[in-house]
């Protein structure tokens, strides 16, 4: 059964500055070949915050956008998602609280931080359509990734893809034929290891994110796990892959994103590339392509649009919506 809603706008942004692979590489891997390693993964760029960034200020900025893009005045939220891998600006209180404040939302709408690490956003995303579709909306689902904070030379793979970027999309009622029209996720805990960020409080040490799965070991789970969720979801919609229209992915590297588009034997025009130029971007990264797919490609009224994300912990899931434009075309 189709669930109801549409996307009635949305934004993106990176904060901060923009900082290269090379120098990076040059930094982290003395010796090592920085151009070959940078077109291997597929990155050229990302941004890293300033210090005066936080994710709620970065969480604010995004979502006011968002919310001028589908007129909306802040007020008229009923919920906000705030998606992060790396709890927020902190655990306690949730980083929510924070951005509603920012925003001047005193006690007019309910919020919650969200992680499901790089799934995280697609995560969000379906539980906010559920939300809509039984009268909860408008929601808000904001992304945002400071990833920055937890990377140094100390960890190189880490630190020559990681980068900082947010994106916002606000749900409401539908209007015409937009709606959710199959979803699946799944967890598996024995894959813990592939990427962690330790509590600093817990060991009073200054933490990084580390890989902590060989890198052909990530790759494999990581395409594994995106395919299969894609899969379920289009066997419960009954579809093929060829009957939709667009994707918007979690794009890990450029590597990584060649592989899905190889495994589902996708067109890469049904899709939009942003990890060449903003990096992995953790749970933003699905939330900015799917962002850049509306802004830039003629995305139509009653076109099928695939949602999906893997991430550490470890974590999977897709979903399948009917897109309704704001303003039915």
């Amino acid at each position: 059964m189709k669930v109801p809603f549409r996307i009635a706008g949305a934004a993106s942004l990176l904060p901060g500055r923009p900082v290269d692979t090379i120098s990076l590489v040059r930094a982290s891997m003395p010796g090592r070949d920085a151009e070959a390693l940078a077109r291997r993964i597929g990155i050229e760029s990302r941004h890293f915050a300033v210090a005066e960034e936080s994710v709620a200020s970065v969480g604010a900025a995004v979502l006011t956008q968002a919310l001028a893009a589908a007129e909306l005045a802040p007020e008229a939220l009923r919920r906000v998602i705030l998606v992060n891998s790396h709890a927020g600006d902190h655990p306690i209180p949730a980083t929510v609280n924070a951005l509603l404040a920012t925003m001047g939302l005193h006690d007019t709408v309910g919020g919650f931080d969200l992680n499901n690490a790089c799934t995280g956003f697609v995560s969000g995303f379906d539980a906010a359509a559920r939300m809509v579709a039984t009268g909860e909306g408008p929601v808000a689902v904001v992304a945002v990734e400071l990833l920055s904070r937890f990377i140094g030379p100390s960890q190189p793979r880490s630190y020559v893809v990681l980068g900082d970027a947010a994106a916002a999309v606000v749900l409401t009622e539908a209007q015409g034929p937009g709606g959710l029209l199959a979803a699946d996720f799944g967890n598996d805990g024995r894959k813990l290891p592939t990427v962690t960020l330790a509590h600093p409080g817990l060991t009073g040490q200054d933490e990084k994110i580390v890989f902590g799965a060989p890198g052909p070991d990530f790759a494999q789970y990581a395409i594994d796990g995106l395919v299969t969720s894609v899969r379920r979801v289009l066997e419960r919609a009954a579809l093929a892959a060829s009957d939709v229209d667009w994707w918007a992915f979690h794009q890990p590297n450029g590597e990584l994103l060649d592989a899905f588009l190889d495994r589902l034997a996708l067109d890469p025009a049904r899709t939009v590339r942003v990890v060449d130029q903003i990096g992995s971007v953790g749970a933003a990264s699905a939330a900015y392509t799917l962002e850049r797919l509306l802004a830039t490609r003629p995305v139509r009224t009653g076109e099928r649009l695939m949602l999906c994300g893997v991430g550490a912990g470890a974590s999977r899931g897709a979903v399948l919506m009917q897109v309704e434009r704001r303003d039915g075309t």
